[in-house]
């Protein structure tokens, strides 16, 4: 396996796994660590490539040419190694390709590029998704999973971080369980939602249909601002009470199915024609007044 890459821009440092393209940390000098510290008590992972599919789905009912889906939940990109294209002080460039062991459970040509910038603000990381095929369409999903510290360092107690989104949402967050269909989940004001007063216990909530192309979580003193191009759902998650809160941009959502039906013909699927590539982005910018004072310093 490749060894991990390590990126440096001012105060800022991140690195890089090949497995996933996952990030593994993102490190502020005098601050600390805003990326999640894996733990197999809790959660493994830290901020994995969600591809080709979200969620996951009872085995038979996706099917691809008639044949079922059979499909880890989030796709096989977590746990896959992608080849270093190239790395540079500040970026490092990923792709991963189709094979005999992608082909195997996802019957489609592709190439998946994942490019890491690392910039004095934060971090941002593009994704494109490539169809090589001359004839056939792609349907794929594409997520990001990042799993951000909770309590962020130096920010304060843990149920003194708030969630504000930039426009109005809608009022009400909507429940992911497991295979069954999503329903109400939180209410709130469409602007600010307090994390640690929301029942995650075996539960994912969801904003479906974004208005907002960023959300900011943490304090005053120490924040995080997530920002993305592309992917109009978000979804936020812990393991139970875990110290981590996963922010995660969605290209689409994962839907309840109780029929046979092709991966193509779900309701909420990407389909990308023969010969054309899309990109989507994430941006994670880190702020507050300690990190401001911090750059005084």
């Amino acid at each position: 396996m490749a060894s991990a890459v390590m990126l440096r821009c001012g105060a800022l440092t991140a690195e890089i796994s090949p497995v996933g393209a996952e990030i593994r940390s993102l490190r502020y000098a005098g601050i600390g660590e805003f990326i999640w510290q894996a733990s197999t008590d809790s959660w493994r992972r830290q901020s994995p490539v969600l591809f080709p599919i979200i969620g996951r789905y009872p085995r038979g009912l996706v099917t691809i040419g008639g044949a079922p889906l059979d499909m880890t939940p989030h796709g096989f990109a977590p746990d896959l190694e992608f080849a270093l294209v190239e790395a540079t002080a500040k970026t490092c460039d990923l792709e991963l390709c189709s094979s005999p062991v992608t082909r195997a459970s996802y019957d489609f040509d592709f190439r998946l590029s994942v490019r890491h910038e690392l910039r004095e603000t934060g971090l941002r990381s593009s994704f494109t998704v490539t169809n090589p095929s001359e004839t056939q369409t792609l349907p794929f999903m594409l997520g990001g999973h990042p799993g951000f510290c909770w309590p962020l360092p130096q920010a304060g107690a843990r149920n003194s971080h708030r969630l504000r989104f930039a426009e109005q949402e809608q009022p009400s967050t909507s429940v992911l369980s497991g295979i069954e269909r999503a329903r109400p989940g939180q209410r709130f004001d469409g602007q600010q939602l307090c994390p640690s007063e929301m029942d995650f216990v075996g539960k994912t909530h969801a904003l479906i249909g974004l208005n907002s192309r960023a959300v900011t979580f943490g304090t005053e003193q120490v924040f995080v601002t997530l920002s993305y191009e592309g992917l109009g759902n978000l979804a936020l998650w812990t393991r139970d009470e875990a110290a981590f809160l996963c922010l995660e941009p969605w290209s689409n959502m994962p839907m309840f199915v109780d029929t046979p039906t092709e991966m193509a013909d779900l309701a909420d699927m990407t389909l990308l024609p023969a010969g054309q590539s899309i990109t989507f982005s994430i941006e994670i910018a880190l702020g507050g007044t300690k990190l401001r004072a911090e750059a005084q310093n």
